[in-house]
């Protein structure tokens, strides 16, 4: 399961900073615990010239904090994101839709598009907003109206988030975890006895090994029907 920041439930809605600084408390907590399990929130890298409260940015309002929060925050948002639009699978040019609003170019879209290529993912939302709903169908409209939709799970609780997070399988945390997993998933794959021995070199990277995991399961998604066409 992946886990996108649902930006779109930051949209200035705070009466006060104060109030801004409360929600986003909430959401650096939930951050905290999917990192405590080997999980990432994804955000954008415009998420820190986002205005969060009348016309400040989250960039402004996370400069009025203590320096001790600032290094906690900055970081996130400015450098080690990580980033989900670093490599965006859904486009500008596709016209996708949630709760009446166009969501294209958003972590909530991409969350969608990662499902559709059969990753599991999950986004993020702050509470109070009107996205406090899950799960979220998100629709993609098509020229030719075959039109297509995917429900993801929206977590705005620091209990719900928890609560799911105790049925998660286990994370991946070594090069062989991610060649068991790798070879349990990709059936459809053939991979040689070392294929996988070049990365023991390097240090384990759990978002690196999400991205080779996810890109063999498209490459298996386009054998699937060769073979089916051969069979």
């Amino acid at each position: 399961m992946e886990f996108y920041l649902n930006e779109l439930s930051l949209q200035g809605q705070f009466p006060s900073l104060d109030g801004f600084y409360s929600t986003f408390s909430d959401l650096m907590r939930m951050r905290f615990v999917l990192r405590s399990v080997g999980k990432e929130l994804y955000c954008s890298r415009k998420f820190e010239y986002m205005r969060v409260f009348a016309d400040v940015s989250l960039r402004e309002a996370v400069q009025r904090l203590s320096r001790d929060q600032q290094r906690v925050v900055l970081p996130w948002v400015r450098q080690n994101g990580p980033f989900w639009d670093d490599s965006r699978l859904h486009t500008e040019d596709d016209y996708i839709e949630c709760l009446g609003h166009v969501v294209t170019g958003t972590g909530l879209a991409e969350a969608a598009s990662i499902a559709e290529a059969g990753i599991m993912t999950s986004v993020v939302s702050a509470s109070p907003s009107v996205w406090e709903v899950s799960p979220l169908i998100v629709r993609w409209r098509q020229d030719d109206h075959s039109d297509f939709e995917n429900m993801i799970e929206n977590y705005w609780t620091l209990n719900s988030l928890q609560s799911s997070l105790t049925r998660e399988p286990t994370p991946l945390r070594t090069w062989d975890d991610l060649e068991s997993e790798c070879r349990k998933v990709c059936s459809q794959l053939t991979f040689s006895d070392d294929a996988f021995e070049p990365l023991h070199g390097h240090p384990f990277i759990p978002a690196a090994a999400k991205r080779i995991l996810f890109l063999l399961k498209q490459l298996q998604d386009l054998k699937e029907p060769l073979n089916n066409t051969l069979m």
